[in-house]
C-alpha cells in the first residue's frame, strides 16, 4: 500500500504529462490509479496522508499561479486562508481564476447545466481527463460491477473523459425515447449492463419496460442528478431486477460521491476532493449537521476550484461504513437556494416537507412543490392507481402543520412534470421575486 499511497499523493506529476504520453503510459497510470484507490478507501493510515498531500499541492499551485488567489497575498497556502467562492465571483473575474502560463492545449471549455439558474462557463484540465475513467470504474465497483466496457450511459450530453467507455445514448425527451425504445430493449437485453443516467430517464424508461412487459435485466443502476423518489427506486429495482445506487456528480468535477451496497450515504472520492460543510457565516459545521456543501478539487491545475460553493445542502459523517470503506459519506438535502418564504419573514427549506410524500411512496410516484406567492403553494402529484382523493386534504393539512402558518395550498393531480433544459425535474420551484 505504501507504493500506491505515494503514487496517489503525487499523482498530479504523473497525470500532467499524460497528454503527450503513449498509450502504454496512459494505461500504466490509470492501472496504478485504480489499484491505489481500491486500497486507499480502506486504509485509515494512508487515506488522510493522500488527501493532505494532494490538497497541499493544489493550494500551493493556486497561491503561486492563479491571479485571484495571488492578489490575496496569503502568508501561507492553508485552506482556511482561502475564502469561499461561488459562481458569481468566478463569472465576475473569470480571467483571474485561470492559472498563468497555461497553454490552450492543456484545457477545454465547458459549461454547467444551469440548474441553479446561473450556467457557468469554466476551463477543465485535459491532463486529468484520464482520471475520470478511473473514477467511473471505481463507482461501478461500489455497485458490484467493475467492467467499464459494459456500461450504458444515458445523458443529455457526453461527459468529457468517458468517451469510448461502454455505450452512450443521448436522452432528449420522452417522445424520442418512445421511438427508440425497441432498440434500447435489444441492446440492454444482450448483455449485463450497468446503467448510468439521470432519474428523469430512469423513471420514463422503467414505466415503458413495465407497460410493454419486456425483460430488461441489468447488473446495476447508478442514478445521478435529482434523487429518485422512493416509488421510482422500487419500480426500477422491480423491472430491471437489480439494485439502484444514488450518486453525486457535477459538470465541474465529474463523479464526486456514490452509494455502496449499504445504501447509507454516498462515499466521497476523498483522494480527488475535500468537501466541507459550512454555515451561513462561512464557519465550518461539525460532522452530522447540515450546511452548505463546499468543494475543493485536486484535479484542475488550469482553473483550480478552491472552496467552491456548490449551492447544495447536506451533511457528512465519517464513521466506517458497514462495507468496510473509511471514505466519508455525504447526504444531500437539496439546493441552498430552495426556500419557502412565509409572511412573518420565516424561511423554511422545502426538504422539511419531503417526508410527507416519501412516506406515501406507494400512493405518490413523483411530486413537485411550487410557491406561487407568499400565501399560495401548489403541489403537483403524479399518483399511483391506489391514490385516493381524500389524500389531497390530508396532504394540505400536513403541509400547514409543518409550516406552522395558514397558507393556501392547492394539490393538483398531473400526468407529468416538466423537465428543465438540463433534463432534470426540480422538486421545488419558487416564483417569488426578491
Amino acid at each position: 500500500m505504501y507504493f500506491f499511497s505515494l503514487f496517489l499523493k503525487y499523482s498530479h506529476f504523473f497525470y500532467l504529462p499524460s497528454l503527450s504520453g503513449s498509450k502504454k503510459y496512459k494505461s500504466f497510470v490509470t492501472f496504478l490509479d485504480y489499484e491505489g484507490l481500491i486500497r486507499s478507501e480502506r486504509s485509515e493510515r494512508y487515506l488522510p496522508q493522500i488527501q493532505s498531500g494532494r490538497l497541499g499541492a493544489a493550494l500551493r499551485h493556486a497561491k503561486k499561479n492563479v491571479p485571484f488567489w495571488k492578489e490575496k497575498k496569503f502568508e501561507s497556502a492553508k485552506l482556511e486562508n482561502f475564502p469561499v467562492i461561488g459562481k458569481q465571483e468566478i463569472k465576475k473575474d473569470f480571467e483571474k481564476f485561470i492559472s498563468i502560463g497555461i497553454s490552450s492545449s492543456d484545457y477545454f471549455e465547458d459549461v454547467t447545466s444551469g440548474t441553479s439558474g446561473i450556467p457557468l462557463s469554466f476551463l477543465s484540465d485535459k491532463r486529468f481527463l484520464l482520471r475520470r475513467s478511473v473514477m467511473h470504474k471505481r463507482g461501478n465497483s461500489w455497485a458490484g460491477f467493475a467492467e467499464a466496457d459494459k456500461t450504458f450511459r444515458v445523458l443529455r450530453r457526453e461527459i468529457p473523459g468517458l468517451e469510448g467507455l461502454g455505450t452512450f445514448y443521448k436522452f432528449s425527451d420522452k417522445e424520442t425515447l418512445i421511438k427508440d425504445k425497441d432498440g434500447l430493449y435489444n441492446i440492454l437485453s444482450s448483455s449485463d449492463f450497468a446503467l448510468y443516467s439521470f432519474s428523469s430517464f430512469l423513471t420514463s424508461f422503467a414505466e415503458l419496460v413495465e407497460k410493454d412487459d419486456v425483460t430488461v435485466s441489468l447488473k446495476a443502476i447508478v442514478s445521478t442528478g435529482e434523487k429518485l423518489t422512493p416509488f421510482y427506486k422500487e419500480l426500477c429495482k422491480k423491472v430491471f431486477r437489480c439494485d439502484v445506487f444514488d450518486s453525486y456528480s457535477m459538470r465541474e468535477f465529474g463523479r464526486i460521491a456514490q452509494e455502496c451496497g449499504e445504501h447509507n450515504g454516498m462515499h466521497i472520492n476523498s483522494e480527488m476532493f475535500l468537501i466541507e460543510v459550512i454555515g451561513i457565516g462561512g464557519e465550518r459545521i461539525e460532522d452530522g449537521r447540515e450546511g452548505r456543501i463546499v468543494i475543493t478539487s485536486f484535479d484542475n491545475y488550469v482553473m483550480p476550484f478552491i472552496r467552491y460553493d456548490t449551492g447544495d445542502i447536506g451533511r457528512i459523517i465519517r464513521e466506517r461504513c458497514g462495507c468496510g470503506r473509511i471514505l466519508p459519506r455525504i447526504f444531500l438535502s437539496g439546493r441552498a437556494s430552495d426556500t419557502i418564504r412565509l409572511r412573518d419573514g420565516k424561511k423554511i427549506h422545502p426538504s422539511e416537507l419531503y417526508k410527507i410524500f416519501n412516506r406515501r411512496f406507494k400512493e405518490v410516484k413523483q411530486f413537485q412543490i411550487v410557491q406561487r406567492t407568499i400565501t399560495n403553494i401548489e403541489v403537483n402529484i403524479i399518483p399511483t392507481e391506489i391514490f385516493r382523493s381524500e389524500e389531497k386534504e390530508k396532504i394540505q393539512r400536513e403541509i400547514r402543520t409543518e409550516l406552522k402558518e395558514n397558507v393556501y395550498i392547492t394539490v393538483n393531480i398531473v400526468d407529468k412534470l416538466d423537465l428543465t433544459p438540463g433534463g432534470k425535474i426540480p422538486v421545488f420551484v419558487s416564483e417569488l421575486t426578491d
